[in-house]
């Protein structure tokens, strides 16, 4: 005898097969039907049914024989049968059995009048957990599935910087509890480089997350250098465009004096410097010598052509002041 377990879901069917002494005073369906029954079931019946006549004291008798005839009840087990009319005997499996499927043999017999033999059957399901889960093993929906069903999956799941692609195992033909684990995809982002002018410089592929790489510094805004990159990309969560940026370039311009050597020579070391923008002037305000004294150009050891005081600079540049009288010594 097989062990009682509580809380399978039965499917309940008959496999009949009817051999009989055909009388014409007794005839017998030949027919057992058993429904589905539901979660923790109260198995479902089957009956049989028959009509006799002018039966006198006659006993009728149900039995079940066989692996399984442990698992079935006949009701009534026995009926005395007298006069005519219909008779009915019912078939009902037992609660809390055991996965699997229970055979056995009934038999229905009235002592001179009919012995009748069926094979029956009934077929007994597990009830299995399906739990689905998320990435991070958060439960997302548990079901109770009957054996050989499909579960249903839940709404998609949601993670951020991933695509969800599906689970990570079939759950159409359950035949065993399952944990059964969202799948994702992590996303990648297009991030574009720029040059000032919009041209492309690069463009690549990063994952959620991550940083992107930048291409070598451009150069190509003339007297203006790079000074960076207009986004931050070192922690990439959507597509980007990243455009350089430039600084307008400044320039040191080296005062030197005459030496106090004389001949003609210029001091070593510059008396003031000052940045100047690209394009713009010399700002004389602070040195010294000031706007109207005659400056040359130099570089650092001997004196060159005059300076206009009002030539935009557009480099870096030396330049030599002679002695306060603006003498050739």
């Amino acid at each position: 005898m097989r062990n009682i377990k509580k809380g399978s879901l039965i499917l309940l069917a008959i496999l009949v097969i009817i051999t009989a002494i055909p009388l014409s005073a007794f005839a017998a369906d030949q027919t057992f039907v058993f429904s589905t029954a539901t979660i923790g079931y109260v198995p479902q019946s089957a009956s049989t049914s028959g009509n006799y006549t002018n039966m006198h004291n006659v006993v009728l008798t149900s039995s079940f024989s066989g692996r399984d005839a442990y698992a079935f009840t006949a009701s009534p087990a026995h009926m005395t049968l007298n006069g005519s009319g219909p008779f009915t005997i019912t078939i009902q499996p037992i609660s809390g059995l055991e996965a699997g499927t229970y055979y056995a043999l009934f038999t229905i017999n009235a002592p001179g009048y009919l012995t009748l033999t069926t094979d029956i059957y009934f077929t007994v399901l597990d009830i299995f957990t399906v739990k689905f889960v998320d990435w991070d093993g958060a439960e997302l929906e548990t079901q109770s599935i009957t054996q050989g069903s499909a579960a249903i999956a839940p709404h998609n799941p949601n993670r951020t910087g991933y695509t969800f692609i599906g689970w990570n195992k079939a759950f159409s033909n359950v035949q065993s509890d399952m944990i059964v684990e969202a799948v994702y995809d992590m996303n990648t982002y297009a991030v574009k480089f720029l040059d000032h002018d919009g041209v492309e410089l690069n463009t690549e592929s990063v994952a959620h997350g991550a940083a992107a790489t930048a291409p070598s510094e451009p150069n190509s805004k003339e007297n203006w250098h790079f000074s960076g990159w207009d986004t931050d990309f070192s922690c990439v969560t959507e597509d980007l465009t990243v455009t350089a940026l430039y600084e307008i370039n400044t320039y040191t311009v080296s005062f030197y004096k005459q030496s106090q050597d004389g001949n003609n020579k210029i001091a070593t070391t510059p008396f003031a410097t000052q940045q100047v923008t690209y394009n713009e002037f010399i700002d004389f305000t602070n040195i010294s010598v000031g706007k109207n004294a005659v400056w040359y150009y130099t570089d650092g050891t001997t004196y060159g052509a005059k300076f206009d005081v009002n030539t935009p600079i557009t480099g870096e540049l030396k330049l030599a002041v002679k002695d306060q009288n603006n003498n050739q010594q």
